[in-house]
Protein backbone atom coordinates (compact mmCIF):
# COMPACT_ATOMS: atom_id res chain seq x y z
CA UNK A 1 0.00 0.00 0.00
CA UNK A 2 1.46 3.67 -0.43
CA UNK A 3 0.78 6.47 1.49
CA UNK A 4 1.20 9.70 0.98
CA UNK A 5 3.33 11.73 3.02
CA UNK A 6 4.84 15.12 3.12
CA UNK A 7 7.33 14.70 0.36
CA UNK A 8 6.35 11.52 -1.51
CA UNK A 9 4.35 8.42 -1.20
CA UNK A 10 6.01 5.86 1.37
CA UNK A 11 5.20 1.78 1.47
CA UNK A 12 3.28 0.70 4.48
CA UNK A 13 0.83 -1.40 5.77
CA UNK A 14 -2.04 -1.10 8.26
CA UNK A 15 -1.94 -2.71 10.89
CA UNK A 16 -4.63 -1.40 13.33
CA UNK A 17 -8.20 -0.34 12.28
CA UNK A 18 -10.76 0.85 14.46
CA UNK A 19 -13.44 2.56 12.29
CA UNK A 20 -13.76 6.16 14.15
CA UNK A 21 -11.09 5.57 16.68
CA UNK A 22 -7.85 4.31 15.55
CA UNK A 23 -6.17 4.44 12.37
CA UNK A 24 -2.27 2.90 12.66
CA UNK A 25 -0.02 2.31 9.60
CA UNK A 26 3.63 0.57 9.68
CA UNK A 27 5.71 2.73 7.22
CA UNK A 28 9.22 1.14 5.71
CA UNK A 29 11.55 3.30 6.72
CA UNK A 30 9.68 5.49 9.12
CA UNK A 31 8.41 3.53 11.93
CA UNK A 32 4.38 3.31 13.25
CA UNK A 33 2.16 6.24 12.96
CA UNK A 34 -1.41 6.39 14.40
CA UNK A 35 -3.98 8.36 14.97
CA UNK A 36 -6.37 7.93 17.53
CA UNK A 37 -9.99 9.95 17.88
CA UNK A 38 -11.40 10.84 20.87
CA UNK A 39 -15.18 12.05 20.09
CA UNK A 40 -17.10 13.62 22.55
CA UNK A 41 -16.12 17.03 22.97
CA UNK A 42 -19.30 19.17 22.33
CA UNK A 43 -18.03 20.89 19.41
CA UNK A 44 -15.01 18.59 17.97
CA UNK A 45 -13.12 15.46 18.43
CA UNK A 46 -9.59 15.31 19.68
CA UNK A 47 -6.96 13.68 17.57
CA UNK A 48 -3.59 12.42 19.15
CA UNK A 49 -0.61 11.71 16.48
CA UNK A 50 2.24 9.42 17.76
CA UNK A 51 4.78 8.20 15.66
CA UNK A 52 7.57 5.57 16.72
CA UNK A 53 10.16 5.21 15.06
CA UNK A 54 13.33 3.25 15.95
CA UNK A 55 15.72 5.53 14.40
CA UNK A 56 16.61 8.73 16.26
CA UNK A 57 18.53 10.00 14.33
CA UNK A 58 16.22 11.90 11.80
CA UNK A 59 17.57 15.53 12.33
CA UNK A 60 14.29 16.87 10.85
CA UNK A 61 11.41 15.46 12.72
CA UNK A 62 11.28 18.29 14.85
CA UNK A 63 11.32 20.96 12.24
CA UNK A 64 8.87 18.60 10.86
CA UNK A 65 6.78 18.32 13.86
CA UNK A 66 6.67 22.16 14.49
CA UNK A 67 5.64 22.84 10.67
CA UNK A 68 2.11 20.20 11.40
CA UNK A 69 1.80 22.50 15.11
CA UNK A 70 1.97 25.60 13.14
CA UNK A 71 -0.86 24.23 10.56
CA UNK A 72 -2.74 23.16 13.53
CA UNK A 73 -2.75 26.75 15.21
CA UNK A 74 -3.16 28.72 11.50
CA UNK A 75 -6.68 27.47 10.83
CA UNK A 76 -8.48 29.13 14.26
CA UNK A 77 -8.23 26.47 16.83
CA UNK A 78 -6.23 26.48 20.03
CA UNK A 79 -2.57 25.78 19.37
CA UNK A 80 -1.95 22.29 20.97
CA UNK A 81 0.07 22.32 24.34
CA UNK A 82 4.07 22.43 24.20
CA UNK A 83 5.49 19.37 23.77
CA UNK A 84 8.87 20.12 24.99
CA UNK A 85 9.65 19.55 28.82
Amino acid sequence: MGLRLPGGTARGRITAWDVERVAEYTVEGRGRIRFHLEPGRPQGTTVRFTHESGDDRDPGWRQRFERLLAQVAGDGTDRPPDHRR
